[in-house]
């Protein structure tokens, strides 16, 4: 009688050595990924080259020479605005280095002050759907989540989870005619210009 080839020894050994290279790959994918994640949490520019092409899917092609500079400068000024043509990717910088920065302290607060409330919503909006549902953001900041207690979120303010028991959101952003929340010290307050679309966000930490 001839024996069951699937339960020969010849077909279990085969068995076993994909088994094996299969988790060795799954092992290895997963270094892989956690170094990402932790470069990607080290430097703005790496999240942003990892992350943001799913944002702006077709729109985003990468960090340029440009945009590295604009996020040093970010960096080591306590002040800062840059002066850019329309299109060079100014929001998308900004909106970044805010994420960025919830992820590595969540503690942290913002004020954002667009020129209207519409704008405002906008940024909110679009901060809120990155942290509910981009997978790669979340790999890089896992604990990066909404506050378990939804009524701290709203169209124009947001608030997520962190260990300081302060009343103010996370994130509030209004338009400069609106009234809003007096801002507390150690606040990131974020004014696009209203004079010019052509200039980048001023930064006070």
């Amino acid at each position: 009688m001839m024996e069951n080839s699937q339960t020969s020894p010849v077909w279990r050994a085969t068995s076993l050595d994909e088994e094996r290279l299969k988790l060795k790959q799954i092992s290895e994918q997963a270094y892989l990924l956690d170094r990402v994640a932790q470069a990607a949490r080290l430097d703005i520019n790496y999240f942003i080259d990892i992350v943001w092409p799913s944002v702006e899917p077709g729109k985003f092609k990468k960090q340029y020479d440009l945009h590295r500079s604009w996020q040093a400068h970010f960096a080591a000024f306590r002040k800062a605005g840059i002066l850019a043509p329309k299109g060079h990717g100014k929001t998308t910088q900004i909106l970044a280095l805010l994420l960025h920065s919830m992820g590595k302290n969540p503690n942290i607060l913002i004020k954002y002050v667009c020129s209207n409330d519409d704008f405002a919503k906008q940024r909110v909006l679009m901060l809120e759907e990155i942290i509910c549902n981009n997978k790669l953001c979340n790999l890089i900041f896992p604990h990066l989540k909404p506050s378990t207690r939804r009524a701290d979120w709203s169209k124009q303010t947001m608030t997520i989870e962190r260990t300081s028991q302060t009343k103010d959101s996370t994130m509030e952003a209004c338009g400069v005619l609106s009234s809003g929340s007096p801002i507390p010290m150690n606040t990131m307050l974020v004014i696009p210009s209203l004079l010019s679309r052509n200039m980048l966000p001023i930064m006070i930490s």
